[in-house]
């Protein structure tokens, strides 16, 4: 509202602006500690295969 009264002369109509959170770095987080966790017990099997 505050820019519609600065800029209510200069243009007809003053577009609605949204923000939203943005949460892919948390989604990125989750992914390389899933990645992580499947490195982890792939390399557990594998050694468990060497001893067996």
């Amino acid at each position: 509202k505050e820019l519609a009264a600065r800029v209510k002369h200069q243009l007809r109509r003053i577009p609605e602006l949204k923000f939203f959170l943005d949460d892919t770095l948390d989604q990125v987080f989750k992914m390389e500690e899933l990645f992580e966790k499947i490195k982890k017990e792939e390399s557990k099997n594998d050694n468990e295969e060497e001893k067996g």
